[in-house]
């Protein structure tokens, strides 16, 4: 008989999964920026690479909708006493790691959002619209905090 993951487990599979493809969402508007920082503004050319950016905007939107619906699937695991910690494992603690990861994500696609509408109603530059679009302090911030996090934790399971 094959033994399956802990659900928590999966859950952490899962939450990676969402994060690589937002993170590729991201990494695959870069050229259009790239391209805006080239070309005069106000031409059909920028209108196209805007359109892209706000397409990008819309799948990462739809992927931290995905985030947040994976974490309340298995909201049961973040309520006192649920499972018995084996191990050391903590669920509870596993979860709210995940969803600390996920807040990342989340104020990182606001940023982004205002970053494009800062830059449409002319209040920055391109190049601060630019410097703003590239930047994923947050991820990276509560990313590389929250899984090393998960390590430790993972780590007894």
């Amino acid at each position: 008989m094959a033994s399956q993951a802990h659900p928590v487990i999966e859950t952490v599979n899962k939450a990676d999964a969402l994060a690589t493809r937002f993170n590729e969402i991201h990494q695959a508007t870069l050229p259009h920026i790239d391209a805006l920082l080239g070309i005069q503004p106000d031409t059909p050319a920028a209108e196209e690479h805007h359109a892209v950016l706000r397409e990008g905007l819309a799948h990462m939107e739809s992927v931290t909708n995905e985030m947040t619906e994976l974490l309340y699937r298995y909201e049961v695991y973040l309520a006192p006493n649920t499972t018995p910690n084996m191990h050391s494992f903590n669920p509870q603690q596993a979860l709210a790691h995940v969803s600390d990861i996920f807040n990342g994500y989340q104020t990182e696609l606001i940023n982004k959002r205002e970053a494009l509408a800062d830059y449409t109603c002319e209040e920055i530059d391109l190049n601060e619209f630019a410097r703003r679009w590239y930047s994923m302090d947050e991820v990276e911030q509560n990313r590389k905090q929250g899984m090393d996090d998960l390590a430790d934790l993972l780590a007894g399971f």
